[in-house]
């Protein structure tokens, strides 16, 4: 260890015992909002909500258990 280093580190050692590891807090504080974003903005079920429209489009079931008829007679 230099002898900048050794300097420097017992005020530091001094501010984390007063005032707490504001660094290290920091990176908590930081990674714990990362990981809240992440789960809020996972979109992937909202990929299989949007297969299973899909494929309901496709057979031309639009979730409507009554038979719609003709649409443009009404019949």
């Amino acid at each position: 260890m230099s002898l900048a280093a050794q300097a420097v580190a017992p005020i530091y050692d001094q501010l984390i015992a007063e005032r707490g590891d504001l660094p290290a807090i920091a990176a908590r504080t930081a990674e714990r909002t990362r990981r809240e974003a992440a789960e809020i903005l996972d979109f992937s079920s909202l990929g299989a909500a949007l297969g299973a429209a899909d494929a309901a489009a496709d057979t031309g079931d639009d979730g409507d258990s009554e038979d719609d008829g003709d649409l443009a007679t009404g019949h």
